[in-house]
């Protein structure tokens, strides 16, 4: 964070100097801790190239309605009462900070658990949908189709310098095998937090909060499923644990349907790494790591 946008932000949250902050995470987007003199906060620096205002204002409807029934932070007002911060044309929310833990070694329950939560999620913000009229801020989120989760990913896969001719060429066949899977989901456009997992959970003495709503959006269910069985695989824990997500949430979808969802979640995360060669870990043997992305949906699509 560059010191004129860090002195702005404190004049314009009433912070006093004493003020700090720290890095959490950098992804998508740059989170940071705050602490003032009595308070801690947590602060959102939205990349410039991924979300403009209106999607920012519609994350944070979507959070504000969702916290009706569910734990999520509430967004906190600068001292003009706006909730996005614009400093050098970079976009700023500010969350309130909650005390807790993130999940390091998730169990069976834990997993039963989450699987209940987006359950609760999903059916939530059905009937979130069902009361909203056309015009409402909470539909400008992205639709998650096949241009996203497919088209965009291989055009930035094959221009990408640093993945192999071997991966490229595995690109467009899995390329051609998705656009034709994606047909047999029924056309389903309900909202997907899309990035679900107990990294975007905290567990407060009482509560499990669910964090990171930037990526939510309009698609098939699958997909929001496929963010878990991507996470299992990585831990080579997929056996020991889906059963229990898939019965925590209940509602259960066609085998080979949850296969797709998963498949065209992880090429969609494949096609980010030659955009996002700033963050360090993605910049550690690219060619490597989606080569591995690709085996995880060769075997989904069981090619």
């Amino acid at each position: 964070m560059k010191m004129e946008e860090w002195n702005y932000l404190k004049c314009v949250y009433n912070w006093n100097e004493r003020s700090s902050y720290g890095l959490m995470h950098k992804g998508e987007n740059e989170t940071y801790l705050i602490n003032t003199s009595d308070q801690k906060f947590v602060l959102r620096k939205y990349r410039r190239d991924q979300c403009s205002w209106k999607q920012i204002q519609s994350e944070i409807t979507w959070m504000q309605e969702l916290k009706k029934y569910l734990n999520v932070p509430k967004v906190i007002t600068n001292k003009n009462s706006e909730m996005i911060t614009s400093v050098s044309q970079t976009f700023y929310v500010l969350f309130e900070h909650i005390p807790g833990d993130f999940i390091a070694s998730p169990t069976e329950s834990d997993y039963q658990r989450l699987g209940g939560l987006m359950a609760q999620l999903h059916k939530t913000s059905d009937e979130i949908v069902k009361s909203k009229e056309l015009g409402w801020t909470g539909f400008d989120r992205p639709i998650y189709n096949s241009d996203l989760l497919n088209h965009q990913p291989l055009k930035r896969l094959l221009n990408f310098g640093l993945l192999s001719a071997e991966n490229k060429d595995r690109c467009e066949v899995i390329a051609r095998v998705l656009e034709e899977d994606f047909k047999k989901c029924s056309r389903d456009e309900s909202l997907i937090h899309a990035d679900l997992h107990f990294g975007n959970i905290i567990a407060s003495s009482k509560h499990w909060y669910c964090l990171d709503f930037d990526e939510c959006g309009f698609g098939h269910r699958s997909i929001d499923l496929g963010v878990i069985r991507l996470h299992l695989m990585a831990e080579k824990q997929h056996e020991q644990f889906w059963p229990a997500f898939i019965e925590g949430y209940g509602d259960h979808f066609d085998e080979q349907v949850i296969r797709i969802g998963t498949a065209l979640r992880i090429f969609y995360m494949a096609g980010k790494i030659p955009v996002r060669q700033d963050i360090e870990p993605l910049r550690n043997q690219p060619n490597e790591r989606i080569g591995r992305y690709l085996s995880y949906i060769e075997s989904e699509l069981r090619m």
